[in-house]
């Protein structure tokens, strides 16, 4: 039988180990990110860097919007502002011909219903609509995006359908995992020719691990789909000005001047 010293210290390893871990994972993303990271990892310490770039904000950004838990008060700002930082994420990463636009808050369509959208979409795309499963599925009074946040594809200058598309959903928070399927409803709203399209998630969440390998690989849903997590999008997030300007962008500032006063 254990007596009460032995579990105690049996405790504190167990503390130990978990503590070991996440200075583990602080240091690796130190390496990962470098430059952008907004912290100074050194002797098993951590602390905030001063006078912080524009890019370092952006991953407090996405580190604050990952907790939305944490800053409910905030929410709609961080979820609102991250769609249009994916939107520039994802337009910087494919080429220049493609076309990229928002469905959700931010939508440039100056459509309400979501059957108005759809139909505009397959006009512009040159792909068909399935008539009979949107009537089945989306009311005509619908405004909401149907789970794709953003839509693109690649163009031909023929009208042929077969072409690239991305179903993107973006989304922050600790249940992302449960938005990995959202994509699905597109793929029968629209009748895709030879080629499926692809789907797109883009989180806040820091997922990459020592391995270059996502670490909740085995929780996916879906093994289909094209990751942006907090690396990728910094590394393709070009328009900073659409940061600085947005209103997650003071949160930011009002959250490092707040910490500042308490120092």
């Amino acid at each position: 039988m254990l007596d009460s010293s032995s579990i105690v210290a049996e405790e504190m390893d167990k503390i130990e180990y978990s503590a070991n871990l996440i200075f583990d994972l602080i240091n690796y993303r130190a390496n990962l990110f470098g430059e952008n990271y907004p912290f100074v990892y050194k002797d098993k310490s951590i602390e905030l860097k001063t006078a912080l770039s524009e890019i370092q904000k952006l991953y407090l950004y996405l580190l604050i919007s990952s907790k939305l838990e944490d800053f409910k008060d905030y929410k709609n700002s961080l979820t609102s502002d991250f769609e249009a930082i994916a939107f520039n994420t994802l337009s910087s990463f494919l080429p220049t011909h493609a076309e990229v636009y928002e469905l959700g808050k931010n939508s440039s369509l100056e459509l309400n219903k979501t059957i108005q959208k759809l139909k505009l979409l397959s006009q512009k795309i040159k792909i068909k609509l399935n008539e009979r499963v949107i009537k089945k599925n989306v009311s005509a009074r619908n405004v909401n995006e149907e789970g794709v946040d953003i839509i693109a594809w690649l163009p031909f200058d023929d009208s042929n359908p077969n072409k690239l598309v991305f179903l993107c959903q973006c989304t922050c928070g600790k249940n992302w995992l449960k938005k990995m399927n959202d994509m699905d409803s597109y793929h029968s709203f629209f009748e895709f020719y030879k080629i499926k399209p692809i789907d797109v998630m883009f989180i806040s969440y820091s997922i990459m691990d020592d391995e270059n390998e996502f670490f909740s690989d085995a929780k996916f849903k879906s093994s289909g789909i094209l990751m942006f997590e907090r690396r990728r999008i910094i590394e393709f997030f070009r328009k900073l000005n659409v940061f600085s300007q947005s209103a997650s962008y003071r949160i930011v500032d009002d959250l490092l001047n707040y910490n500042a006063d308490l120092v």
